[in-house]
C-alpha cells in the first residue's frame, strides 16, 4: 500500500493517479477487519472522489501514506515484541494425555452433520431457522465459514453497510455531485464482491448473478438517476428476502429487467429522440391553432405544456451525455431537469399537467360554445319576450375569424 500511494504521489497525471490509489484500495480491502489498522474504506473513496473530480488530491494521499507508515511501525513493533527471547529456555514437553473422550458423533439431519469439521453451535442453530434446502444450508454454511462469519447476522451487518453506500450515492447523484456518487459505487460493488457474493451465491445464485450485473451496469451508465439506485436498492433487499425464504415479488424482476436493458446510452438516446421529435407535432399545433382566436390559442398552449416534461427530459438526458463524454461537467446539472431525478422536477411534471387541464378545458370550452355545443342559461324574462320569428327572417352574424 506504501509503494502504491507513493506512486499516486509521483504520478503525472489524475489517471495515473487514480490507478495507483486503486491499487492501494484493493491491497486495503483484504486487511481491512486487523485490528491493528488505523485506515477507513471511506478515507480511500474520499481520495478517489478528489482524485476523480480534479481537485487537489496530494494532500490526502500524503495522509493516507503516513497512515500506512505508521501502521507498519505498530504491526513490526509488535512482532518484535512476541518474539521469544534466544536466552529463555524452552519449556519442557508436556506429556500427551493417556487417551481422550472421543467425540459424539452429530445428530442425523442436522446441518453440523453435513460438514466435515463440522459448523459452529450458534451458526448452526441460526441456519436451522431458515426456510431452506438442506443442500442450500450446506453451501450456505460453507461460504459464511469460508469467510470468517460466525453468524448470519455479521453477512446481514455487511449488507447493511453496501446499502449505507449506495444510500450515499443516492445522495450524490441527487445533488449532482456525480464523481462522487460513482466513487461510492465503485466501494459498495468492492464490497459487495468481496463479502457478499460468495453467500449470496450459495442460496440465490441467479439473483446474485443479476445484483453483480446491475452494479456493473450502474458503475459504467451515463445519465445515472436516483431512481436507478433505488432498484438497485431493492435488489440487495431481494437477496435479503431470499435468505428469509421470501421475494419482493415479480414487479421488482421487472423493473430490473427494465434496468438492465435500457439503461445508460439506450434510454438517454430514447428521451432525447422523443424530445427531438416532439418539436414536429408542436409546429403543427402552432399553424393549426394559431390565429387571433383566443380559445384555440388556449388549446395550442396546452399541448405545448403537454410535451414540456418530453422536451426536459431530453434536455437532461442531453446535459449528462455532454458531461461524461463531452468535457463539460457544469451541464450535468442538467439532470436535476428530469422527473427521475429531483422532486423539484416532479413538482413541475405536475404544475405542467395542472396547466394542461386547465388550458385545454378553456380553450376547448370556448371552441365548444363558438359551434352552439353549449347554450347558456338564459333569464326567464328574456325567454317571455321573445317573439318567434320566421326562419328567412332569422339573421345570422357569422364570425370570419372563427
Amino acid at each position: 500500500m506504501a509503494e502504491d500511494l507513493g506512486q499516486a504521489l509521483a504520478a503525472q497525471s489524475r489517471p495515473q493517479a487514480y490507478l495507483a490509489l486503486a491499487r492501494a484500495y484493493a491491497r486495503y480491502l483484504i486487511v481491512q477487519d486487523s485490528p491493528q489498522s488505523r485506515l477507513k474504506a471511506q478515507d480511500f473513496v474520499q481520495a478517489l472522489a478528489l482524485v476523480s473530480s480534479g481537485q487537489p488530491f496530494r494532500p490526502e494521499v500524503q495522509r493516507l501514506l503516513g497512515q500506512v507508515q505508521a501502521w507498519r511501525q505498530d504491526l513490526l513493533r509488535l512482532q518484535t515484541d512476541q518474539a521469544p527471547s534466544p536466552t529463555e529456555a524452552a519449556p519442557p514437553p508436556t506429556p500427551a494425555p493417556a487417551s481422550q473422550p472421543q467425540a459424539s458423533p452429530p445428530r442425523p439431519g442436522s446441518v453440523g452433520a453435513l460438514f466435515t469439521g463440522g459448523l459452529p453451535e450458534g451458526l448452526e442453530e441460526e441456519l436451522s431457522f431458515l426456510a431452506l434446502e438442506p443442500e442450500t444450508k450446506t453451501r450456505l454454511g460453507e461460504a459464511l465459514q469460508a469467510l470468517g462469519y460466525g453468524s448470519v447476522l455479521d453477512w446481514l451487518a455487511v449488507a447493511d453497510e453496501v446499502r449505507g453506500a449506495l444510500a450515499l450515492a443516492q445522495l450524490y447523484v441527487e445533488s449532482g455531485h456525480f464523481a462522487q456518487a460513482r466513487a461510492q459505487l465503485d466501494y459498495a460493488h468492492s464490497r459487495f464482491r468481496l463479502k457478499l457474493l460468495p453467500v449470496a451465491e450459495a442460496y440465490a445464485p441467479g439473483v446474485a448473478k443479476r445484483t453483480d450485473l446491475l452494479f456493473q451496469r450502474l458503475r459504467e451508465a451515463v445519465g445515472l438517476r436516483t431512481l436507478d439506485i433505488t432498484v438497485l436498492l431493492g435488489e440487495l433487499q431481494e437477496l435479503e428476502e431470499r435468505l428469509l425464504g421470501n421475494t419482493l415479488g415479480p414487479w421488482h424482476a421487472l423493473q430490473v429487467q427494465a434496468e438492465l436493458l435500457l439503461l445508460g446510452i439506450p434510454r438517454s438516446v430514447f428521451f432525447i429522440l422523443a424530445a427531438v421529435l416532439s418539436f414536429f407535432p408542436l409546429y403543427l399545433v402552432r399553424i393549426t391553432f394559431g390565429g387571433r382566436n383566443v380559445y384555440w390559442n388556449l388549446l395550442g398552449l396546452g399541448f405545448f405544456f403537454l410535451f414540456l416534461p418530453i422536451l426536459a427530459e431530453g434536455l437532461s438526458y442531453m446535459g449528462s451525455i455532454l458531461a461524461e463524454y463531452g468535457g463539460l461537467p457544469a451541464l450535468g446539472a442538467l439532470a436535476n431537469l428530469s422527473v427521475a431525478q429531483s422532486l423539484l422536477a416532479y413538482w413541475g411534471w405536475g404544475l405542467s399537467v395542472f396547466l394542461v387541464v386547465a388550458l385545454a378545458g378553456a380553450g376547448l370550452r370556448g371552441i365548444a360554445a363558438q359551434f352552439g355545443l353549449l347554450r347558456e342559461r338564459e333569464p326567464e324574462a328574456s325567454r317571455r319576450e321573445t317573439t318567434p320569428t320566421l326562419t328567412s327572417e332569422t339573421i345570422v352574424e357569422w364570425d370570419e375569424e372563427f
